[in-house]
């Protein structure tokens, strides 16, 4: 009957009809606009073959339609790479072609024989949408279905909202929307969502069996038409239910209003008519894809494919990561240790005494019985992690370990000194990394006999919880050696991305330039619990005065002056700034309870921020035109301005390879607010024209106000640096 690129149409015994999706193209099936557009096609030649056999009365009449799956999963969702054009574009535009794909699914709903779809696998977004457009829903036990769009800022845009309420009740069907969540079995069944289960190969039997069944007595009439009307299943949908799940959306933030939407627009439209209902839909959905947060959280989906398949490409010919070796047994290498031991990795863990070594047994130990606790590990599990870490006072187990990870202190002669000798104690191919956040990699292998060998590893503390690992070539790093770094990094579940070998590396680079603006900021007598009130409500989940205290001053101003002082025409600051004014009178933050804040702990020995009266009047120090008052909006241009400029400064200079991957970095690294996707994408929401006009009335602070050549260029061409297309 018909044979697309996406689907076709077969003719089964006794006037049935399969209707078969399967992307010729593609590994999974997704519900693009080609896939769409064909699926109007076989519904055009269903509607015309029921048009020809009623006026012929023939008894060669479809008497019903099967949807399935020539792919293991039926259909994996939308193409999110149609996105971003849509979204970015006119939103009356966007209405149109929504309400026109989405009337789609009603013409299958609206055929005038029983359908059935057959799911396996996973069922997600619009494929869930088009699943529940028909009559019924056969099931494998393995199915599992979810519509999360709410994690891309948006909702269900082909009648998710309508038809899910109409058939598992309003609230379930709200939570399951706002959650976002994989919906296995037998919730699926339970709720109603499915209607029968079947083994894999044994569906077709029981949809014929169905279809044949319901065909004769027309109770599939009934069924589709309580889908048409108002919601009538009572789920608890009252007011109480309505006001804790707007509660609940309401917790994601400002910033997240796509959860909200959803209770708001159930809410609203549980009473209407399916067409009515789908009208409110696409209005929601309209608002909410044509949001900063929408465009910014599908980029973030779309970076993060890109990310992947880069790693991919990397570690494809390479095999398990399976033995390691870790130098220093502090924080940072107990931390990489635990971290590689959970997944399954062979650790050596060395320290030249022993009492450290203990310590960082103990810490391991305590991570484990901390997952265990809390549900997410057995025991049995957590003791074979601890096994999984042997540690040593010296290198005799050296020699058959093929990665070995330095975390000695962070001081140039003593990690040269540990790498010189360490290379001498391994294999001519053993990979050595060394962890560091600022020191030159071409400085830490200028010794090594075998610098090909050597790369730079920068994780992020908490090493347990940070997901982004930056894999730092050096001048002369083989591919072979990045490749090896980037396996085990993938092995441990982190996020590695490759930089070149500079000061601040990436992400310590671009936040450098956002401390520089702070730094200037203050000296130009801001009120630092205005900035960080304002950037908190920007987005970033800490203040920079409050992030200084978590990092600690004598750390911090060490860093920002090693960094400034590589960059001195962007990043031009006195030799006394408020961080080394801090640092200089102890006050470190958090480490000993005084920094810009007070800190105490709690009952549960949690530590609480509390002002400290004294610290506006250290300030003044160095403030000689003593405090001025700045609006919120000049404060985030102020901080988020060297941001961008330095971002963009990277992407320039090859720092990074695309600004997926520096918007990633900043991300998983520095906690950039998810809704603005990165400080790339920020300028693309922005707009470099508005970006290079905000940086004119500070450009006399220094270059990082100054938008680099290529940003002006592409201001002129109205271009971004992530595209449309």
């Amino acid at each position: 009957m018909f044979n697309g690129k996406s689907l076709s149409l077969n003719k089964l015994e006794n006037g049935i009809i399969e209707l078969c999706l399967n992307q010729k193209a593609n590994k999974f099936n997704t519900l693009d606009a080609a896939t769409l557009n064909e699926l109007e096609q076989a519904l055009d030649l269903i509607t015309d073959s029921l048009s020809n056999t009623a006026i012929a009365d023939t008894t060669d009449a479809i008497m019903g339609v099967i949807v399935t799956s020539g792919k293991p999963d039926f259909i994996v969702g939308a193409n999110i790479y149609e996105f971003p054009k849509l979204f970015a574009g006119d939103p009356e535009i966007l209405g149109s072609h929504n309400r026109e794909k989405s009337s789609i699914l009603n013409r299958l709903e609206d055929l005038p024989v029983p359908t059935v779809s057959l799911l396996q696998g996973l069922v997600l977004g619009g494929g869930f949408e088009l699943a529940l457009a028909s009559d019924y829903r056969i099931a494998t036990a393995e199915t599992q279905a979810a519509l999360p769009e709410v994690g891309l800022g948006i909702l269900p845009g082909f009648g998710g909202t309508v038809r899910l309420p109409r058939l598992i009740g309003a609230t379930k069907a709200i939570d399951w929307i706002i959650c976002g969540q994989h919906i296995k079995m037998p919730e699926l069944l339970d709720a109603g969502a499915i209607d029968a289960t079947a083994e894999p190969d044994t569906l077709i039997t029981e949809a014929k069996k169905l279809l044949q069944q319901v065909s004769k007595d027309g109770s599939w009439q009934q069924k589709r038409q309580k889908k048409l009307g108002a919601v009538t299943i009572d789920s608890g949908s009252d007011d109480t239910s309505f006001a804790e799940l707007k509660a609940k959306a309401d917790a994601r933030g400002q910033h997240y209003p796509a959860a909200f939407a959803v209770v708001e627009l159930i809410q609203q439209t549980q009473s209407m008519s399916r067409d009515k209902a789908l009208l409110a839909e696409n209005s929601t959905f309209v608002k909410l894809a044509s949001s900063s947060t929408a465009q910014a959280l599908v980029q973030l989906f779309i970076n993060d494919q890109a990310l992947k398949k880069q790693t991919h490409q990397y570690t494809k010919k390479l095999i398990k990561a399976e033995n390691m070796a870790v130098l220093g047994a502090g924080i940072m290498g107990g931390g990489i240790a635990y971290t590689a031991a959970v997944r399954g990795v062979s650790v050596v863990m060395k320290d030249i005494v022993d009492t450290a070594l203990m310590a960082g047994m103990s810490e391991a130990e305590g991570l484990l019985n901390k997952q265990v606790k809390k549900g997410r590990m057995n025991q049995k599990k957590a003791q074979a992690a601890l096994s999984n870490i042997t540690p040593t006072l010296d290198f005799d187990s050296f020699d058959d370990v093929a990665f070995v990870v330095e975390a000695v202190v962070e001081n140039l002669e003593i990690k040269k000194s540990v790498i010189k000798e360490v290379e001498t104690k391994v294999s001519d191919d053993t990979v050595i990394a060394t962890n560091t956040s600022s020191l030159s990699i071409a400085d830490l292998a200028e010794d090594l006999a075998r610098p090909e060998n050597f790369i730079g590893m920068h994780f992020f503390n908490p090493v347990p919880i940070m997901p982004l690992v930056e894999i730092i070539r050096g001048p002369k790093s083989s591919d072979e050696a990045i490749a090896t770094a980037v396996n085990y990094a993938v092995t441990m579940r982190k996020t590695p991305v490759v930089v070149k070998d500079c000061a601040g590396f990436l992400v310590n680079r671009i936040l450098t330039a956002q401390s520089f603006g702070f730094i200037k900021l203050i000296g130009d007598g801001a009120n630092f619990e205005q900035i960080d009130k304002a950037m908190e409500t920007f987005g970033w989940p800490m203040g920079p005065a409050y992030l200084q205290d978590v990092i600690g001053m004598d750390v911090s101003s060490h860093v920002i002056d090693m960094i400034t002082a590589s960059y001195p025409e962007r990043m031009p600051i006195d030799d006394k700034h408020i961080i080394t004014l801090m640092a200089e009178s102890m006050r470190y933050g958090q480490k000993n309870g005084i920094g810009f804040y007070r800190y105490e702990k709690d009952d549960k020995g949690r530590l609480q921020k509390l002002p400290s009266e004294d610290t506006k009047a250290l300030i003044a120090q160095i403030q000689p035109n003593g405090q001025h008052p700045f609006t919120d909006q000049e404060i985030i241009d102020r901080l988020m301005l060297p941001m961008v400029n330095e971002a963009a400064l990277c992407l320039e200079d090859k720092v990074a390879d695309s600004a997926a991957e520096i918007d990633m970095s900043l991300i998983l690294g520095a906690g950039f607010p998810r809704h603005w996707g990165g400080p790339l994408k920020y300028a693309d929401i922005i707009g470099l024209d508005e970006i290079i006009k905000r940086c004119e009335p500070y450009r006399h602070l220094g270059d990082s106000y100054q938008p680099t050549d290529s940003m002006i260029a592409m201001a002129k061409n109205n271009e971004r640096f992530h595209k449309l297309t």
